[in-house]
């Protein structure tokens, strides 16, 4: 599970991780002071907000496609995420985003749905699963905009 404290929104936000991205991170080795992503001069700490951004630029370059931002991910993944059946409702929730103009969640419902959200999120794995096994053509969307 990721949390933050605070975000974009003001509010705090939780997000279940599906298996296969859990599986990965055990790979992953984190630096002395538990990092993955440690900032570039100070290992203590963690990487800042703008490094995604970054990465992405250096990924695309090195292996020699368009470049594409973290915004591009977060839209390619709410697109897949909907062919993966999961409602549009749920991916709102999922990527925190939260109807203001809706009075009745934003002053009276305080239900997390970490139960939906997690169901959701495993409905997620499972189609990522069928679509690196080549059982689900992955080539559905294109990451630049």
């Amino acid at each position: 599970m990721l949390y933050w404290e605070k975000t974009k929104n003001g509010l705090p936000h939780s997000l279940p991780l599906p298996q296969i991205a859990v599986d990965l991170l055990e790979e992953t080795p984190v630096n002395e002071f538990g990092f993955y992503y440690p900032h570039r001069s100070d290992p203590q700490r963690h990487a800042i907000y703008t490094s995604p951004n970054k990465w992405c630029a250096v990924f695309a370059e090195e292996a020699g496609i368009e470049r594409f931002t973290p915004r591009d991910l977060r839209r390619t993944w709410k697109t897949l995420a909907g062919r993966a059946g999961i409602s549009k409702e749920m991916r709102d929730r999922l990527q925190n985003h939260v109807e203001r103009s809706d009075v009745s969640a934003r002053h009276y419902d305080r239900y997390d749905y970490l139960r939906e959200r997690r169901a959701a999120i495993s409905q997620w794995n499972a189609f990522m699963v069928k679509v690196l096994a080549g059982e689900i053509d992955n080539k559905v969307v294109s990451l630049a905009s």
